[in-house]
Formats: structure tokens, C-alpha cells, sequence
């Protein structure tokens, strides 16, 4: 609003219209101008057409004074060379590319900085997860991989002298069968540990002995008997408990009178409810966290030992629910993206979708469409969508992100060792061999 005289208000308007970033289309209102000459007096109207650097404009204004007139204009605006625009380009990329390289010294840093505090808390556990993803920033962080190896010799050496301190206990007690796999955990994580050889051996040959003498006292002369025995014993030293429960009980189905047999089915049996417990208390734990694959894995694994387990039944049907949505929302934003030219984000939802259904076509499809394209600098965006998704522990998303890095990129040394270190976590926990 402006005014022309005191107490005097006066209305100015003008809007444009773009249609497909090419053509304009322009109406406004001059109110100064005198309504004496006119309801058009003031009108303006106008179009515009661009093509690349050309833009034509034309443009009809019906002044006061002058009357209706028509204006025409032409604009040229030259363009940088293209070999211009690609030293831009490679400016911008090196820029980029230096401050991702800042973000990853100081990422690691952090991530470093923490897992020495939590080392000096004697926090191991802890500790070597921070120093593990201090290396997926900066995979050539030699502090973090020297603490990392002497972490892990730290926590080997702890695991290692409880087993023994169990097995030992278990000797003492005349739990020969517990001592057996807690000697066996520590030959496992020290070969060398010649006082665990030697009480595995005296362990078994007392295990045999008691079973012998028993045997003996019942009459148990059979060798089958004593073989099928000796074989549960082996599996349960291997924590299959239902193989050495049903051995065992094969072995009292032959003879009744078996006592040590019933005694150690009782334990297997035990190990089997705090082996239940242990898995549904980790099914709770992903069903709070949102992760339906976990949930998925612990549920069968839950139903391998108990498989008319409810909890895990439950979870495995919320899971398969929830999983089937998040696919089905996942797919929808892939290709709206898609249909809109945003490549990069369909992509990533695409593989989304392949994370909670590995088989499906439809994203398998189009991502071969995109895959075939994909600029340099999107290497960055992947390489950092797997650090993120690492974090997260998403282990599989992340090599998927990091693999789609190196197809644009082949020497990306980062990604490939990263790949390696998620690789090493699914072997860990035991979804890949």
C-alpha cells in the first residue's frame, strides 16, 4: 500500500505464473494511476519464454497518459565453457571430499577418545565397540587399531581365565561334565593353556570312571549303552543340549536304572530354560528396539529349542507385520522418487526394501535400471550412508551401501575395508560362516 495524498491509500498488486521453468506469465494493477482516463488505466500484462541462455519477454501496459503500449525485450546470457564447468565441478568435488575427510578425523577422534576413557574404567566391552567404529571413520587410525588388538587380547584373556576358574570349580565339585565344556572354552581361546588340556583329561577320565563304576554297579555291561552315553556327553560339552538330552534319554529307555544319565538330562534341561530365558530376554530387547530382522532371528532361534514357544510366536508375527509395511512404504517412496528424477534417494530406498526382502523383484528391477548411471561424488553419499547405517549395527545395509560406493568408485580403499569390518561383525554374530 502507498499513499499519494494525505489520508489517501492506494493499491499496487503484480504476480507470475512459471509453467515447466519455461514459460512466464505476468498481471499487475498500477492504482496511482487516474480513474478518470479509464478502468483499464494502470492494467499491465506479460509473458515471458526461456530456453537455455535466450529469454524472450513481452510485455502490454495501458498508462494514464500514454495509452495501451507494447514492449518487447531479448536477453542473452552467455554460459561458462564447458571445460570451465567441469574445473567447477572438480573444485567442488575436491572441496567436498576435504571436508568429509575433516569429518572423519574428528569422528574417529571422538570415537577414540571415548574408548580410551571407557579403557581406563576397565569397560572393555564397551571400549571396543567405540574403537571399532573410531576405524570405520577412519579405517587407517593406528591408535584405535592398537587398542583394539590389545582389547581383544584383554577380553580373550578375561574369558579365558573364567572359563578356567569355572572348570576348576566344577572339577572340585565333582561337576565333571560342566568342567569338561568349561575346559574346552578355554582350549578354544588359548590352545596353549597346557593346565586346561590336562584338566579336561582328568575331568573325562573321571566323568568315564563314575559312569563306568555306575554302570558296573547296575550291571550295564552294554559298550552301545556307554557310547550313546559318552556321545550325549560330547554334545552337551558342544551346547547342544536337546542332541544330548535325547541321547540320554535313548540311554534310559534301555536302562531305567541309569541314575547319571537322569542326573545330566536334569542339567541339560537347565541349560535349555536359561538358554530360553537368555533368548527371549535379547527378543524383548529388539521388539523395544524396532529391529523386526532380530526379532525374526532370535524368534527361530527361540523355536529351534522350543518351537511352540508363545513369545517367540508372537514376535515373529508382529515382526513378519511390521516388516511387510515397512517393504511395502519403502517400495512407494523408491519410486515416487524415481518417477521424479531423485536417483539417489530411490536408491536408497530401494535397498531398503531389499534389506527386509532380499527376493524382491520389483526393487531388484529397478535398481539394475540405476545402477548403470551414478556420478562420482555420489560415492561420498553412499560411503557415508553405510557409516551410518554401521552404527546402527545394520551390518548388511551397510556393505550393501558401501558395495553401490565402489561400483561408482573401485578404488575407494575406505569402503572395502570397512566392508571387511561388517563382514567380520555378521560372522561374529553368527548370520554368515
Amino acid at each position: 500500500m502507498k499513499s499519494r495524498v494525505v489520508g489517501k491509500q492506494i493499491l499496487n498488486f503484480g504476480s507470475e505464473v512459471v509453467i515447466l521453468g519455461t514459460l512466464f506469465l505476468r498481471a499487475g494493477l498500477n492504482g496511482e494511476n487516474r480513474e478518470d482516463l479509464g478502468k483499464t488505466a494502470g492494467l499491465s500484462l506479460g509473458a515471458g519464454f526461456a530456453v537455455s541462455n535466450l529469454k524472450i519477454d513481452y510485455a502490454f501496459v495501458n498508462y494514464d497518459y500514454l495509452g495501451m503500449t507494447h514492449r518487447f525485450g531479448l536477453t542473452f546470457t552467455p554460459g561458462v565453457t564447458a571445460e570451465e564447468r567441469k574445473r567447477i565441478e572438480q573444485l567442488a568435488l575436491e572441496e567436498a571430499r576435504k571436508s568429509l575427510q575433516e569429518k572423519e578425523h574428528m569422528m574417529s577422534s571422538m570415537y577414540l577418545e571415548k574408548g580410551e576413557e571407557l579403557i581406563s574404567e576397565k569397560k572393555y566391552e564397551e571400549a571396543l565397540s567405540n574403537l571399532d567404529i573410531s576405524l570405520v571413520w577412519n579405517p587407517s587410525n593406528e591408535k584405535a587399531k592398537e587398542l583394539v588388538i590389545k582389547m581383544q587380547e584383554e577380553i580373550r584373556k578375561k574369558e579365558e581365565l573364567d572359563a578356567f576358574t569355572a572348570g576348576k570349580k566344577a572339577f572340585e565339585v565333582g561337576n565333571f561334565l560342566e568342567a569338561i565344556a568349561q575346559f574346552d572354552r578355554v582350549i578354544e581361546l588359548n590352545p596353549k593353556n597346557t593346565d586346561a588340556v590336562d584338566l579336561r583329561s582328568q575331568a573325562k577320565n573321571r566323568l568315564e570312571e563314575e559312569s563306568l563304576r555306575l554302570a558296573q554297579e547296575m550291571k550295564e555291561k552294554s559298550e552301545d549303552i556307554q557310547s550313546l552315553f559318552n556321545s550325549a556327553v560330547e554334545e552337551y560339552s558342544k551346547a547342544n543340549y536337546k542332541i544330548a538330552i535325547s541321547k540320554w534319554e535313548k540311554v534310559l529307555a534301555f536302562d531305567p536304572t541309569r541314575e547319571d544319565a537322569r542326573s545330566y538330562i536334569n542339567k541339560a534341561n537347565e541349560k535349555v530354560r536359561k538358554k530360553i530365558t537368555s533368548l527371549e530376554e535379547r527378543l524383548e530387547n529388539r521388539l523395544e528396539k524396532k529391529d523386526w530382522l532380530g526379532v525374526l532371528t532370535t524368534a527361530r532361534e527361540i523355536k529351534l529349542i522350543d518351537s511352540f514357544n508363545q513369545k517367540a510366536r508372537e514376535g515373529e508375527k508382529k515382526a513378519n507385520s511390521k516388516i511387510k509395511a515397512l517393504v511395502q512404504s519403502n517400495l512407494n517412496k523408491a519410486k515416487e522418487y524415481y518417477n521424479k528424477g531423485n536417483l539417489f534417494s530411490s536408491e536408497e530406498h530401494f535397498r531398503i526394501v531389499l534389506r527386509y526382502d532380499p527376493k524382491n523383484k520389483e526393487a531388484k528391477s529397478y535398481l539394475n535400471k540405476i545402477e548403470k548411471g551414478g556420478q562420482k561424488e555420489d560415492a561420498d553419499k553412499w560411503y557415508l550412508k553405510g557409516i551410518d547405517a554401521y552404527t546402527k549395527n545394520k551390518y548388511k545395509l551397510a556393505i550393501s551401501y558401501w558395495n553401490r560406493c565402489l561400483s561408482i568408485e573401485p578404488d575407494y580403499e575406505k569402503a572395502k575395508k570397512n566392508i571387511e569390518r561388517a563382514q567380520k561383525k555378521l560372522i561374529e554374530l553368527g548370520e554368515i560362516k
